[in-house]
This record gives C-alpha cells, sequence and structure tokens, in this order.
C-alpha cells in the first residue's frame, strides 16, 4: 500500500518521524492486519487533465459522472473520547478496473463535471491500450474529532 500524505513540512517531517519509529505496531483496518513501514519518501505532484486512479478513494461527488467504481460508507473521523463513536461518510472506491480520464475516454459520463486538472504522481505512470497516464491523487481532509 501506498500512503499520499499532504501538509506543511513540520507536519510531515512528524509522520515520517512516527513511521519509522511507531510507538504501537500498525494495525489496517477492522481485520487487525499487521503492516509495516518500508520506505518514507518525498514526491514532487504535477498537475495534469490525464490520469488513472485505482486502489484508492475518490470524492462521491464523482458517483453520477464516471463508471468506474463502488459507492462504500467509511468513518470519515472516529471519535476516541466517546467510545470510538464514528462518522461515516460516501467514497467512491476505484479498485479494477481503474478509472482512466484522457480525452475522448469512456470511463467519463460528463468530463466537464470532474476537476479540469489532476495532481498526479508522474513518477507512477502505467500502460493503458497504448496510452501512458499518471497515477492521480485526490488528498482527503484529516478531521481530528466530530467537531470538525
Amino acid at each position: 500500500m501506498t500512503l499520499y500524505l499532504n501538509g506543511t513540512d513540520l507536519q510531515l517531517w512528524r509522520f515520517a518521524d512516527a513511521f519509522l519509529s511507531p510507538h504501537f505496531t500498525y494495525v489496517i483496518g477492522p481485520s487487525q492486519d499487521l503492516a509495516y513501514c518500508r520506505l518514507v519518501q518525498s514526491v514532487d505532484l504535477e498537475l495534469s487533465e490525464n490520469a488513472f486512479f485505482a486502489h484508492t478513494l475518490v470524492p462521491y461527488d464523482w458517483r453520477p459522472w464516471v463508471f468506474p467504481g463502488t459507492s462504500v460508507m467509511m468513518p470519515e473521523v472516529i471519535d476516541y473520547r466517546r467510545d470510538r463513536q464514528a462518522r461515516q461518510t460516501r467514497y467512491l472506491q476505484i479498485t479494477s478496473p481503474p478509472l482512466l480520464i484522457y480525452p475522448a475516454t469512456e470511463d467519463t459520463i460528463a468530463r466537464d463535471r470532474l476537476p479540469a486538472t489532476f495532481l498526479v504522481d508522474d513518477d507512477e505512470k502505467r500502460e493503458f491500450a497504448g496510452r501512458s497516464l499518471p497515477r492521480g491523487l485526490c488528498f482527503h481532509p484529516v478531521l481530528r474529532d466530530l467537531a470538525s
């Protein structure tokens, strides 16, 4: 799994330190699968009109305008002061097939209803039917508590 985080330099250094020297084991989701951090690195993102989205969550607002994806309800924030009370929200989960966005793509119903450009990781390009597309990213806000 690749986790992209954005924030100030100080926030990102704190995250890097926490991932490289954890106080507790990593737990991924409700299945209690254990994980470890293999690499922390800085990535320069670009803006692009073309992108692929795979194995990621995109805003639920995209649901009416794209073909691939499954609607999912997931915790948006968990309040640990209130017995782990969670506020759920909808996301569009893109797994397989990936969502391909480029001129004349067949994956979108109304391309003009999606953002004009996307943040992309140009180092993560993939080939789709002879077309090279960079990995598209959507950053979701990190909420501290239910009052956020």
